[in-house]
């Protein structure tokens, strides 16, 4: 896109093919979702306003959940941004992911 503060990206799995279909959430600082987005054939994404200057983090979902992403943070600040590029956790990542909650539980539980 050819204006600030405008979120775009591309989704890929860990063996670089595009994802289509995910969601793509960006929140503020509190947690608070501003954006809520969906791939398109392309595994691409864009938010179709500007965000205000600040700090972002911008979470990916797998409706099929077939496969996990860490959360990225962004800063904008008046400047067009480049497109995001978000690649899956390797399956040996969400291996170790799966294992470390089957021996401690949820890293989410309510305690």
């Amino acid at each position: 896109t050819t204006f600030p503060n405008v979120v775009t990206g591309i989704i890929k799995d860990y063996d670089n093919n595009l994802l289509p279909g995910v969601l793509v959430t960006v929140k503020d600082k509190d947690g608070v979702p501003l954006r809520a987005l969906k791939t398109n054939k392309l595994g691409q994404f864009a938010a179709s306003t500007q965000l205000s200057n600040g700090t972002y983090v911008v979470e990916v979902e797998d409706p099929r959940e077939r496969f996990v992403f860490d959360r990225v943070q962004i800063t904008v600040n008046g400047t067009i941004m480049p497109a995001l590029q978000i690649i899956a956790k390797s399956k040996r990542a969400l291996d170790r992911e799966k294992l470390a909650k089957e021996i401690f539980g949820s890293p989410n539980a309510s305690t």
